[in-house]
């Protein structure tokens, strides 16, 4: 009898034991397949096969990474955070876990929790360094995020020789507002000057919609030749909105005004919205309309005002930090008003 016994509980045991191997060897075909879908990218799906696999194996800190994965790209933080702390419950010390469990906190528009996390984990000596700068740079984004106005400014100069001011392409101002004066006077050469400030004020109203505001100062002298003086005042208002991490639509409008010999000599009223989409790392692509009506200030030359359209697409290609590239094509027309 006790020979019996000692039968049935050793088969008992080989049965379980076999049990064991059966479950471990499914779980390890169903966890490839649901990570084979993740490498994929197909989020969605790879999400529902580990969230299968989750629920009989609460405390397999692979199948919750890798759900907390899916979740994140699938952008429900929530349940990245979830799946993230249970793994730290077992293993508080996981750093690729905690990093990733501050990255979701982003996701989830909780900064300060993120900031905390990320701060600690710099306190690491082993941290490789290529870790460490991902980290200062999910940092600075935060510090990023609690600044809600930006100005900035660019300053020109520039001395020249005009050897035919009298016959006067506005240069600059022409590129702005599409102006040339020309005279058939006789030929005069004069030293120019030219001065050009423009200034950039963004008032971030949420992460996706900012506030712009471009002013442009343009001064050309000729000196002896004041009459061919030109000045420019540009201001240019605009809301910018973010669809995505590569799509966004500037609604711009333009006014500005030119004097020349300090005198006025035309206004020009736009709007001007602006297309940016982000194809790669390396490759933008662009997008503008222009519909502007220019009158001249001259009560001689009212017959000259106009109605301007154009529409423009340009590729800029980023070769490196420092040298990039830019394609335009525009097609435009200008008709008289009156």
């Amino acid at each position: 009898m006790y020979l019996l016994k000692l039968l049935i509980l050793f088969v008992l045991l080989v049965t379980l034991s076999a049990s064991a191997e059966d479950n471990k060897a499914e779980l390890d075909i169903k966890f490839k397949a649901a990570k084979k879908l993740f490498l994929k990218k197909e989020y969605k799906a790879a999400y529902e096969k580990f969230y299968t696999i989750f629920l009989n194996n609460l405390g397999n800190p692979n199948v919750n990474f890798y759900l907390g994965q899916s979740a994140f790209m699938l952008k429900n933080f929530n349940e990245a955070i979830s799946a993230y702390e249970r793994i730290l419950f077992i293993d508080e010390n996981a750093i690729r876990v905690r990093l990733e469990l501050a990255r979701s906190h982003m996701g989830n528009g909780s900064y300060d929790n993120a900031k905390a996390i990320f701060t600690d984990i710099l306190k690491q000596e082993t941290l490789p360094s290529n870790v460490k700068e991902n980290i200062k740079r999910y940092l600075q984004a935060i510090e990023d995020k609690d600044v809600k106005n930006t100005i900035n400014g660019v300053l020109i100069v520039g001395f020249g020789w005009d050897d035919n001011v009298e016959s006067l392409s506005t240069g600059f101002v022409s590129d702005v507002t599409d102006v040339l004066l020309v005279s058939t006077n006789s030929l005069v050469s004069v030293w120019t000057h030219q001065e050009a400030l423009a200034v950039t004020h963004i008032y971030k109203y949420s992460d996706t919609v900012n506030f712009k505001n471009d002013a442009l100062f343009y001064n050309k002298g000729n000196i002896g030749f004041s009459q061919r003086d030109i000045q420019l005042v540009q201001y240019s208002p605009a809301i910018s909105v973010f669809y995505n991490n590569k799509f966004n639509i500037d609604y711009s409008l333009v006014l500005n005004r030119i004097w020349l010999d300090k005198k006025p000599l035309l206004s020009n009223y736009a709007i001007n919205p602006k297309i940016k989409y982000l194809y790669s790392k390396s490759l933008i692509f662009g997008m503008s309309l222009k519909y502007q009506q220019k009158f001249n200030e001259d009560n001689n030359n009212r017959a000259r005002d106009s109605v301007y359209s154009e529409l423009a697409f340009n590729a800029q290609t980023i070769h490196s930090d420092k040298i990039s590239s830019l394609t335009e094509l525009k097609i435009a027309r200008e008709r008289k008003i009156r």
